[in-house]
């Protein structure tokens, strides 16, 4: 089974070593995931633009084989998308690769818009 994990620092209550360090705690094997990082500027940020957040897009790319049993694991749903559009395509992309998204600080047996939504209100404060 294949685990990637993402990093981004577009939730100001999720710091990149805030989420690090709980990734580390809960993900197993954490020596062994690849994990992908979106570190933006303040400026970047600003504009809410998923085509910035490259590395994501890279870790979810479509493949030509259906990989079955990968995970992408989260600090938090706030840290994967902008907005509810952004997180539907975020979801979207990844049922396409067969790869299940694992949110370590609420973890859900299905990523939802409600979830992510609290997870967004939450990580910004």
């Amino acid at each position: 089974m294949a685990a990637r994990a993402y990093i981004s620092n577009i939730a100001t209550g999720w710091t990149v070593a805030r989420q690090e360090v709980l990734l580390a705690e809960r993900v197993p094997d954490w020596s062994a995931v690849t994990v992908y990082r979106d570190i933006l500027d303040a400026r970047t940020r600003q504009a809410h633009q998923p085509s910035d957040l490259v590395n994501r897009a890279a870790m979810l790319r479509p493949t030509g084989r259906r990989r079955e049993g990968e995970t992408v694991y989260v600090a938090s749903l706030a840290v994967l998308a902008w907005g509810r559009d952004d997180f539907a395509e975020v979801l979207a992309l990844a049922a396409m690769r067969g790869a299940t998204i694992w949110s370590v600080d609420h973890p859900c047996p299905e990523p939802c818009p409600v979830a992510f939504s609290e997870a967004r209100r939450d990580g910004s404060r």
